[in-house]
């Protein structure tokens, strides 16, 4: 496993907040996952393709961490049951209440969130508490949909696009706003980075972020016997 990087801001940003955002993705003539990517090439001095093979490094950290939790492989969990791979396996024979692509982008959220449990390597989405949503809609789409290294690295800096506004305007603590800025901040990202996948336009993208947001305000946290 790669160690993390960490690079020093060089330039100036871009913008910051979605109107800004979207009015420079028009007058790009880009998507949202491409004037995000612009941002950070600018922000850190490199070039589009260095930006864009480090977040592929992330995306395959992301995928690592859905498989290994759903063969239950370095998975250590005590208080909880692993119920992943039983959910995914489930919807695979046609036994899942509710099947399709949403169940198993489920399992494979929930997947992550095993590793996650049990101090496996996880790349937070933005936090470790919602560190699943994210991969598992993802990697969903790149397995099931066979979309390109290209549009999923587009489709997650969509994705971080709009995890950058929440960071900058709110707060990504549950302590200080509940569930609704960890699980509501991911299904936010997740939204957007859909919305990429399938060439919406940059203000569509953000439209996306912003209803799936609006369904988990006012959540709190209520974790099993307090655990986090």
């Amino acid at each position: 496993m790669v160690p993390p990087l960490f690079y020093v801001k060089r330039g100036e940003e871009l913008f910051s907040n979605t109107e800004e955002m979207t009015a420079a993705a028009e007058n790009r003539n880009c998507s949202l996952g491409k004037i995000a990517m612009a941002y950070e090439a600018e922000l850190l001095g490199l070039s589009e393709k260095e930006i864009l093979d480090e977040m592929l490094r992330r995306f395959e950290v992301m995928r690592i961490s859905v498989n290994e939790g759903l063969h239950d492989r370095n998975v250590k969990m005590h208080l909880l049951k692993p119920s992943a791979r039983r959910i995914f396996d489930s919807e695979e024979k046609g036994l899942a209440a509710i099947g399709g692509i949403h169940t198993r982008a489920a399992a494979r959220s929930m997947a992550v969130m095993h590793i996650c449990n049990s101090k496996g390597i996880i790349c937070a989405a933005p936090t470790g508490g919602s560190a699943g949503v994210l991969p598992g809609v993802l990697v969903t789409l790149v397995e099931e949909k066979n979309i390109g290294p290209e549009k999923t690295a587009a489709a997650l800096f969509a994705a971080s696009a709009i995890g950058l506004i929440i960071a900058q305007r709110a707060t990504f603590a549950a302590e200080v706003a509940g569930c609704q800025v960890e699980i509501g901040a991911a299904g936010a990202m997740s939204a957007a980075a859909v919305v990429e996948v399938a060439g919406g336009k940059a203000g569509q993208a953000v439209d996306a972020a912003a209803i799936a947001l609006q369904n988990t305000m006012g959540s709190v946290c209520d974790p099993v016997q307090g655990g986090v």
